[in-house]
């Protein structure tokens, strides 16, 4: 979990809702009627322990002292308890896995933001020979459902897809060549159903100095399935959700609408079976541009104005579809048997077109969402730096530093909407300090068990007041498997 995964932006006056004492809000937690409780009990009912079988129980409890992840400096307390089911089987040369991964994220004070996920599909490996290349396919089929429909923007369902060949060069050097694919449907949003594909070539070198380098390049595109969102589309939309006139404005804005792939689904090339991957403690960062980066580009975008309960809500939708590319340097050294360092220097360049996105809801985004902050729609520069300890009694230490630059397509502008009088684009700066200490063990029945506990610290310094913020998030989290 990224500091927290999902953080909601609202607007001044915006709707806030609390759940009362923590009693009542764990009562709801107990009470509410999801599959993923049903799964839970089917684990531990069926013979699970038979081989080829695997469960993994897992819980974050995360205190964020600014949830939303803006100005306002709004904090939750947020569980998000998953469940993991494995069945594998293996021959001489092959194996294969089905699986399932179901998650909740319940919110204490936002309780409308509560929201479940389900995944399910299979991942394939063939070693062709004892020293051939290894070729790995793999499926997955997944939806994200929100309770409230005040979030049902962000509900949609995707079918992801992937294959790659892997060699191993003896002791030296391994290779690995793939392409991945998703397609994803919005429900409440039918211009933003997309197909996403990426190409990519990774080649590792392992030094006689204990030394590893890894080198990456990939390209990514990202196509919209249907046309834009029209002005009559938001105002029928809006009038009959809202029961909210709109005022429509058309222009344009110089920049060019590019991106970069978000960190949890970059390093995930193969469907992931274990989880959802995302590494706790990675950061996305910041930018630094002007209109002399993108002089004599312009962008045709619909701004949409809807006046309700005060609000405002902003929708800009620029392209149609955008090439990318995205190159990465790692270089990790063991010092000794216990300690570890790791560098690595990630960039994201547009090659060609323009992505699209929603610029601002009224009740709030969240930060990592494809709608609000496509990775497309912007390009960046990342470093940063990772250190590895065992500590006495089984413990584990990893801490480190990260720094991103964002460099958005389009003007900076306040709070009320209105473009900011230097007319910059609008730029970030992110500056992540991350901490997580975890011990590892099995007991009994149990294979498997990991308790950690992490501290991260967001210093997002932007020219847009709006996502000018700091945050502080604690995590404490455990998993058990069997």
């Amino acid at each position: 979990m990224d500091g927290v995964s999902g953080g909601l932006r609202q607007n001044n006056g915006a709707k806030t809702i609390n759940s009362g004492s923590m009693a009542m809000w764990m009562h709801n937690c107990l009470s509410a009627r999801w599959a993923f409780f049903v799964c839970v009990i089917i684990a531990f009912g069926v013979p699970v322990l038979q081989a080829g079988f695997n469960a993994d129980i897992a819980a974050w409890v995360v205190q964020d002292r600014n949830a939303f992840q803006n100005y306002e400096q709004l904090s939750d307390v947020i569980v998000q308890p998953s469940l993991t089911l494995t069945y594998s089987r293996t021959w001489i040369n092959t194996r294969l896995q089905l699986f399932y991964e179901g998650s909740l994220s319940f919110f204490q004070t936002y309780s409308e933001r509560q929201y479940q996920t389900h995944y399910g599909g299979f991942a394939f490996q063939q070693y062709i020979g004892e020293t051939g290349p290894v070729l790995s396919a793999g499926l997955q089929i997944g939806q994200r459902a929100n309770r409230d429909s005040l979030y049902a923007y962000y509900d949609y369902s995707h079918q992801i897809g992937y294959f790659n060949v892997r060699k191993q060069w003896g002791n030296s050097a391994m290779s690995l060549l793939g392409i991945w694919m998703q397609r994803r449907h919005y429900q409440e949003w039918q211009s933003f159903n997309q197909r996403e594909m990426r190409i990519f070539f990774q080649q590792s070198l392992f030094l006689p100095s204990r030394t590893t380098v890894i080198a990456r390049i990939q390209l990514g595109n990202k196509k919209f399935l249907n046309s834009r969102v029209n002005e009559i589309d938001l105002e029928e939309k809006f009038e009959e959700e809202w029961n909210a006139p709109v005022n429509r404005s058309q222009g344009q804005r110089r920049g060019n609408q590019d991106g970069t792939d978000q960190e949890n689904n970059d390093s995930n090339d193969d469907v992931n079976t274990n989880g959802n991957g995302s590494d706790r403690g990675n950061g996305s960062g910041n930018g630094q541009g002007s209109l002399s980066r993108d002089a004599g580009r312009s962008v045709s975008f619909i701004n949409t104005t809807i006046d309700t309960i005060g609000n405002q809500v902003r929708f800009e939708i620029p392209g149609e579809e955008v090439l990318q590319w995205v190159f990465s340097i790692r270089i990790a050294q063991s010092i000794h048997e216990n300690t570890g360092v790791a560098v690595e220097s990630k960039w994201r360049r547009r090659a060609d077109g323009h992505g699209r996105f929603l610029l601002y809801q009224d009740s709030g985004y969240e930060e990592d969402d494809p709608l609000f902050d496509d990775v497309y729609s912007y390009e960046s520069d990342a470093l940063s730096v990772e250190v590895t300890q065992k500590l006495p009694w089984r413990l584990l230490f990893r801490g480190g530093w990260r720094t991103e630059n964002k460099f958005y397509d389009y003007l900076a502008q306040d709070l009320e909407g209105n473009v900011i009088a230097d007319s910059l684009l609008k730029e970030d700066n992110r500056q992540l300090f991350w901490a997580t200490i975890s011990r590892r063990f099995s007991m009994g029945a149990v294979k498997r068990a990991e308790i950690s506990i992490s501290y991260n610290y967001i210093d997002n310094q932007s020219n847009e007041p709006y996502s000018d913020y700091r945050d502080q998030v604690l995590l404490f989290g455990w998993s058990f498997g069997f």
